[in-house]
């Protein structure tokens, strides 16, 4: 690093250097291994270190080789351009000289027209220089006016490669000879004037020696055929020399513009690395500072990460632990249904378990979904006008046979009048059932629940306390995160994944709501109290009207499956609330009993194989054959709806689908 100490003895350094080594030297200075370092250090510091001139030597040097190329090709052009005059009143002599000596063998009318023709080329090769001159184009302009010189090029080497056609004398060799000697001669001097464009000599050295070297060919004894090959020979030689003018030529250009660059680059070297030396001073102390940032973030980090595993795993035991539970009783009672009558009391009491169970589990994969709903945004609430008191009254009336169960005593202080909202009713109740269950579970036999509703200053306050176990401060802070629980006695586990609070926080937020909770601590009881904002009642969307039930009617129903035992069960569903129910396991099948004898209604797996569902839905809809299409699947994420609408079907029920669900689906 260098140091303010050392700034001044290396300044002396480098002016005592001599000219030629000074480029070197700050070469090497500009990639010593700390500028090196430094740069690898400016990336990850974008908000640390401040950003001083660019360290990169090898980027800077780039963008000079790209401006540099630009500006060569500049000159290139202005060269030939700046060549043409000269070249132009030599070739109008030459011309002269060799018209008036082949007038004596051709002729002077063709002598005459020959030289007519190579004035007008002369002439507008004239005018193209003096407009150039006078338009001055820059370096992005300039290419476009290599168009005009390749032109002229190629129209002034067909002039010299006619004298092949219109001043050859077949009868003298001497003459013959003259032009070949003439035209030669034109080539060498267009090397000076038109390599600084190399592909305008190629055109004209091809044009003016080849009609020549094929006239030499054709001429039918051993002098001409030499005169032939020694002027095929002679055009190699010269686009080979002119070629490597070309290259050395662009060579002196490329080094004259970069040492302009870098004696430009020089001169602002040592303000350059001043600045860099002061910038890495800089960035050494705040990048110190920014790695003990970094290293307490880390940490805190990796503390996190380890509870949120910690809370995986506890999660994932849980999971297993609460799907196993309704199995055993599930198990119980098909073994007590297969041993007892349909109609006897074990038998009543075995499908009433089972349904329990049944439905204990959907409320699980239910939780699961609206949790992973929420947290990525897919969830839209259905707003509507809804009387607060109406909607806390019911959920309470829905769950007290709960506290019943458990001799819990709960109370309502609810107001005599309406509180009016513009809410989706169905996850306001599922909130404040969320939150009675909550405190049906941590609260013993003989406690006490209390849900009080009022309004407060435009807002809505639902608040529900109890007298059971409470919250340990330490849990406060996290508890509305997903599969977070307090702790439970073994003697008495409700279970549950811990997502009901997760659950309850999403859905006010939803509604631009909040939830607190409160609690004294362990065996104090706990509160919650969730806020929800008020409208005018102008402002609240109307309540939708109820929608008519059509009479119920026989129908014919084609569920499909590939899951038979799902498939079975939902005919003989259909089939006990009076319709007509067929079954296919696949796709093509589906189809095929669709078309021979078609139904009312298909109700419809979307994960098939083969054909899946989405392709049977599309295939009805081309026939336009009228049938009713339901989506039945366990794909049940928004984008699965989306898609299932878009493949033609009418409705999407996620599985499993309720009895009840059935019946009105078929009305």
């Amino acid at each position: 690093m260098l140091r303010p100490g050392q700034n001044q003895s290396t300044q002396q350094s480098l002016r005592r250097s001599a000219p030629g080594a000074l480029p070197a030297i700050v070469r090497v200075l500009c990639r010593q291994p700390i500028l090196r370092t430094a740069e690898r250090m400016r990336k990850p510091m974008d908000e640390v270190a401040p950003r001083s001139s660019d360290l990169s030597t090898e980027t800077y040097e780039a963008s000079h080789r790209r401006d540099s190329s630009a500006e060569v090709i500049q000159e290139q052009i202005r060269l030939a351009y700046a060549n043409l005059p000269v070249s132009q009143v030599v070739a109008l002599l030459n011309g002269l000289v060799l018209a008036f000596v082949l007038s004596f063998a051709v002729g002077t009318a063709r002598a005459a027209g020959w030289l007519a023709g190579l004035v007008a080329v002369t002439v507008a090769r004239m005018v193209i220089a003096m407009l150039y001159r006078k338009a001055s184009p820059t370096a992005k302009a300039a290419p476009s006016w290599r168009v005009f010189l390749l032109a002229g090029a190629a129209a002034s080497g067909l002039a010299w490669g006619s004298t092949a056609l219109v001043l050859y004398p077949p009868e003298s060799i001497i003459h013959q000879v003259f032009i070949a000697f003439v035209v030669g001669g034109m080539v060498i001097g267009a090397i000076i004037a038109m390599t600084p464009m190399f592909a305008t000599f190629v055109l004209f050295a091809l044009s003016a020696l080849l009609p020549n070297i094929a006239r030499y060919s054709f001429g039918g004894d051993n002098v001409h055929h030499a005169m032939a090959a020694m002027g095929a020979i002679f055009l190699v030689a010269m686009l080979v020399l002119g070629k490597r003018i070309h290259d050395t030529m662009t060579a002196s250009l490329q080094l004259r513009f970069e040492n302009r660059d870098l004696i430009a680059f020089l001169s602002g070297s040592r303000k350059h690395l001043v600045a860099v030396n002061a910038d890495l001073l800089a960035a050494q102390d705040k990048l110190t500072k920014a790695n003990e940032a970094l290293e307490s973030r880390v940490a805190e980090r990796t503390a996190a990460l380890q509870a949120a595993d910690q809370r995986k795993d506890e999660f994932l035991a849980m999971l297993s632990h609460e799907l196993r539970n309704p199995l055993a009783p599930i198990r119980n009672s098909i073994y007590i249904l297969n041993h007892f009558d349909a109609g006897s009391e074990q038998a009543r009491h075995a499908r009433e378990i089972i349904e329990r169970q049944t439905q204990h589990i959907a409320r699980l994969v239910d939780d699961l979904l609206d949790v992973t709903r929420i947290a990525r945004g897919k969830i839209e609430l259905r707003r509507e006008r809804a009387d607060l008191t109406e909607l806390v009254q019911r959920t309470m009336q829905d769950y007290a046979p709960v506290f019943q169960q458990f001799g819990i005593a709960v109370s309502a202080q609810l107001p005599e009048r309406p509180i009016w909202a513009s809410v989706d009713a169905t996850r306001i109740a599922q909130l404040v059932g969320n939150l009675l269950q909550n405190a049906a579970k941590f609260t013993p036999a003989a406690g006490t629940v209390e849900l009080s509703l009022r309004s407060v200053d435009g807002w809505a306050e639902i608040r529900i306390s109890d007298t059971g176990a409470g919250i340990p401060s330490d849990l406060l802070p996290s508890l509305f995160e997903p599969f977070m629980q307090g702790k439970q006695s073994l003697a008495r586990t409700e279970g549950g994944l811990g997502l009901g609070l997760a659950l309850v926080k999403g859905i006010v937020e939803l509604h631009q709501g909040s939830v607190a909770a409160e609690s004294a601590g362990l065996g104090q009881g706990s509160a919650f109290t969730v806020r929800l904002a008020l409208l005018a009642f102008d402002d609240v969307p109307a309540a939708p009207s109820p929608a008519r039930h059509r009479a119920a009617q026989a129908r014919r129903a084609l569920i499909v499956d590939d899951n038979k035992d799902a498939a079975d069960s939902l005919a003989q569903l259909v089939s006990m609330f009076g319709h007509a129910a067929e079954v296919a396991y696949d796709g093509a099948t589906a189809l095929a009993r669709a078309r021979a004898n078609p139904p009312d209604v298909v109700l419809c797996d979307l994960g098939l194989p083969g054909l899946t569902g989405y392709d049977v839905a599309r295939a009805l809809c081309a026939e336009r054959s009228g049938i009713r299409l339901v989506a039945i699947s366990g794909y049940a994420q928004p984008e699965d709806i989306a898609a299932a609408k878009k493949a033609g079907f009418e409705q999407h029920i996620a599985k499993p689908i309720d009895p009840e669900a059935v019946r009105n689906l078929l009305l």
